[in-house]
């Protein structure tokens, strides 16, 4: 995701649909040289398999994908 012509987030994703609800798993590090902390979100669907890996800052938390 490039916001503001800045790369912001990375998304990985496996061939799987998500069925709502979706669960998701947020993990985050604050740099010291960095601003914004960094992160890694995993989004899991209802059989409990990782669909999709979100990494960067806080757009990893945009549940829609774009702005």
């Amino acid at each position: 995701m490039i916001e503001e012509g800045v790369l912001t987030r990375i998304t990985v994703s496996r061939n799987a649909d998500i069925a709502t609800p979706a669960k998701y798993v947020t993990v985050w590090r604050q740099v010291p040289a960095q601003a914004e902390p960094r992160g890694i979100r995993y989004e899991i669907d209802a059989e409990d398999r990782v669909v999709h890996l979100h990494g960067g800052g806080p757009s990893i938390e945009y549940v829609e994908g774009c702005l």
